[in-house]
């Protein structure tokens, strides 16, 4: 068992909201730890306060979010997958989901080559706004 925090906080003038302000406190369970992998589950009560010029809300939310890797084949390859999932205590939106899943491929000790797959989602109002990505990469690490 652990206590996780969050903080974040987004600035953005090409929205509809300038900047958004979430924190968010809760428990959470690692389910397993090992060589191979991870798996963590976090429910969350969290506080969001988004401002704009037309002005400013804020209200609570509940949350679960998770944090799964698995390597695959060795190490040479990599499964990731984390979400959050969260359901706020106004009537304006239904859920809010943001989730994002790939594979990492180790190409030699420092050198790996990804693809990312990215989902967020908001209901409210009888209506669905979805935005998906889906990238490829090469990264670095040391």
């Amino acid at each position: 068992w652990f206590v996780r925090g969050t903080y974040n906080e987004f600035s953005d003038k090409f929205e509809f909201f300038d900047r958004q302000t979430g924190y968010a406190l809760g428990p959470g369970y690692r389910f397993w730890d090992n060589a191979l992998g991870h798996f963590e589950l976090i429910p969350q009560v969290a506080h969001f306060k988004l401002r704009s010029e037309a002005g400013d809300t804020s209200f609570n939310a509940t949350s679960l979010s998770w944090d799964y890797q698995r390597l695959l084949w060795g190490s040479r390859v990599e499964f990731y997958s984390k979400a959050e999932a969260a359901a706020p205590f106004i009537d304006e939106i239904d859920y809010v989901l943001d989730t994002e899943a790939g594979l990492r491929y180790r190409i030699n000790d420092w050198a790996r080559l990804s693809l990312l797959y990215e989902l967020n989602q908001v209901r409210g109002f009888g209506k669905s706004s979805s935005e998906q990505e889906l990238t490829i990469g090469v990264g670095v690490g040391w």
